[in-house]
């Protein structure tokens, strides 16, 4: 089935602003099969999900990419909190403006939180038949807090060298950046950093980088409990950001799949072949895929 072109969607959220995305959707798509939500990482947009939604989209599948709010084309809050809880409920929100009902939930990094929310905290008309997450940044226990002696200088000085370039307080470019540009490129590239706190804005990367190293400090899921969950997990082989540890063990302890692509933690998002490889592992759950 040939590729269909992403059409710009955007709707008005009912906590302000506009919420922007592309829908890869074609009249060929298979109606038996359920849409795919994609949700992106921290500091990404829509386009870091193309590789991923245009191969479910060639397969039959329908693919929906929300850019989350303060991201993308988006349009930002007033506050610069915005995490897993609010993010999940815009998301809810976008299923129901676009008449979604069925859909799998398809995320990449920061985004396995989010779809986690939404998963446990979904709208009963919203029907999610599975929950497919590459390199989440997950955790099977919380760290000590001596541990910030370790990280919060190494964290400072990586925000340090992107405010300076980037300028402090410079506004906020919307904007979605051409990850196909960075294809070969390591998980932790200060290029590509920078074009993605331009589209945030440095105080807004900044506010949500460090929540997010504070998170692996907080009370973890009871991964036990949430094993009924349909979840499946994809771990990059090569990653530099996410312990591929942690992912193992919440693996045994809830017995969810979990697969391996030879990437890093960005690779689905850069390189068409490991988005390909991702969206051949959702497929392959698919029984009429």
């Amino acid at each position: 089935m040939p590729e269909a072109q992403p059409r710009e969607f955007e709707i008005g959220a009912r906590s302000g602003g506009t919420l922007r995305g592309l829908y890869y959707e074609s009249k060929e798509a298979d109606a038996s099969l359920p849409t795919a939500l994609c949700i992106h990482g921290f500091s990404a947009d829509a386009n870091s999900m193309h590789w991923v939604a245009s191969a479910l989209n060639r397969s039959g599948m329908n693919a929906v990419v929300p850019d989350m709010r303060a991201h993308g084309l988006s349009d930002s809050t007033r506050t610069r909190i915005v995490g897993p809880n609010r993010l999940s409920k815009e998301v809810a929100e976008i299923c129901e403006k676009l008449d979604l009902r069925r859909i799998i939930v398809v995320t990449q990094s920061f985004g396995g939180w989010i779809g986690l929310r939404l998963l446990q905290d979904h709208p009963p008309d919203l029907e999610i038949e599975g929950f497919h997450a590459f390199a989440p940044n997950w955790f099977m226990e919380p760290r000590p807090w001596r541990e910030i002696r370790e990280w919060l200088p190494r964290s400072r000085r990586i925000l340090w060298r992107l405010g300076r370039t980037n300028g402090f307080l410079s506004r906020r470019k919307p904007t979605r950046i051409d990850y196909d540009r960075y294809a070969g490129t390591p998980d932790f590239h200060p290029p590509r950093m920078r074009e993605e706190v331009s589209a945030m804005s440095w105080p807004s990367y900044a506010v949500l980088f460090s929540r997010i190293q504070w998170l692996r400090h907080g009370r973890c899921p009871d991964w036990t409990s949430l094993s009924p969950l349909p979840v499946q997990i994809m771990a990059a082989r090569h990653d530099k950001l996410v312990e591929n540890t942690e992912l193992e063990g919440i693996a045994d302890r809830t017995g969810w799949p979990l697969g391996w692509i030879e990437c890093g933690h960005v690779g689905v998002s850069t390189e068409k072949v490991h988005g390909d490889a991702f969206a051949q592992s959702i497929l392959a759950t698919q029984p009429t895929a």
